[in-house]
């Protein structure tokens, strides 16, 4: 029973320790220089392959945020 207890010790200090880390990154704010779509994509994947002729990204177009 104790090595139990020791291992679940040694585990949470590991999950502690990660999330310490990942705490740790940085973040940004993006206020210029992207682009996004009015309406709908259809799809998860519409929005990272490229524009099919005739597909909702070509009728709606894409537009820049200044």
């Amino acid at each position: 029973m104790l090595i139990r207890k020791r291992g679940f010790g040694r585990v949470l200090l590991i999950i502690l320790g990660c999330t310490k880390i990942a705490a740790a990154q940085q973040s940004i704010r993006i206020t210029q220089s992207w682009e996004f779509l009015k309406g709908d994509l259809g799809g998860i994947w519409e929005g990272v392959r490229p524009a099919a002729e005739g597909g909702i990204v070509k009728i709606n177009g894409i537009n820049n945020v200044q």
